[in-house]
């Protein structure tokens, strides 16, 4: 395999049940293939390749995970000419990274925020202005399972199969890994006491985060706080990772994981 092969493994194991399905060329429909196309995958240095066309391979190895154990971890061989996810800027706060074919996703972190309750207010009425999804930053230990929830949202677009009513929360909800609608948008999105958010909004123009910024009242921070500051329970309890699969994986490589698996399981 050359340097610019790429390969995504997604093993699961699940009861005695194994499933494995096809990485390249075009599946067969006794693999199923199509429920885990447009899968997102991990890389060591938080680029990825986020291909339209990519297809993942559910493998199991005994020798990593024993049975009776559910288990799911995201790898990545890709060379860094072959990334499609950059970080287009990096200031102290406020970054924007291109998820795909020019689409930029602009990210900004706030803690100590004080207005949770009127934002939610104006997204419930609709009235947000400019439109942008506020997450609960807890769940987020890092921003790659953000992008590749941000690429799943761009692929359903395309499909015009949009689960929820805006494009901003399809972000929230894919992110939940959950197919719960309204609970996903109640855990991963904020409430009315959160204090600490992460705003998103799709091509952002810089006057426009700069009224996303006006619009929270809080201390802005750097999104390399995102780790330090996770709710590390929090996350396991509500992505069900286990000890086990820590051993071998990140916590944001099980989110990854379990984002880009959700349709399928």
């Amino acid at each position: 395999m050359g340097n610019d092969a790429v390969v995504t493994l997604l093993r699961r194991w699940s009861g005695n049940r194994c499933t494995h399905y096809m990485t390249r060329g075009t599946p067969s429909k006794s693999h199923h293939c199509s429920l885990i196309s447009h899968s997102v995958i991990s890389h060591p240095n938080h680029l990825a390749l986020l291909r339209s066309r990519q297809l993942a391979s559910l493998l199991y190895h005994p020798s990593r995970f024993p049975p009776r154990r559910r288990c799911f971890h995201l790898l990545h061989v890709a060379s860094r000419e072959e990334a499609k996810v950059t970080q287009l800027s990096r200031p102290a706060t406020m970054k924007v990274f291109e998820i795909s074919n020019g689409t930029t996703l602009s990210l900004a972190l706030f803690t100590d925020v004080t207005n949770s309750k009127e934002l939610l207010e104006f997204m419930q009425a609709g009235t947000l202005e400019p439109e942008v999804a506020f997450l609960n930053a807890s769940l987020i230990p890092d921003v790659f399972p953000l992008l590749a929830a941000a690429h799943k949202t761009l692929v359903s677009k395309s499909r015009e199969s949009l689960t929820t009513r805006t494009l901003h929360s399809e972000l929230v909800y894919n992110y939940s890994g959950s197919k719960h609608i309204t609970e996903s948008l109640k855990r991963c999105g904020i409430s009315d006491s959160s204090t600490y958010v992460l705003a998103a909004r799709f091509n952002a123009s810089p006057d426009e985060m700069k009224a996303v910024e006006k619009l929270i009242n809080g201390k802005e921070i750097d999104l390399e706080e995102l780790e330090g500051r996770a709710d590390k329970a929090h996350i396991q309890k509500h992505y069900k990772i286990t000890a086990l699969e820590l051993g071998i994986s990140s916590l944001a490589d099980a989110i990854t994981c379990r984002i880009a698996a959700r349709d399928a399981l």
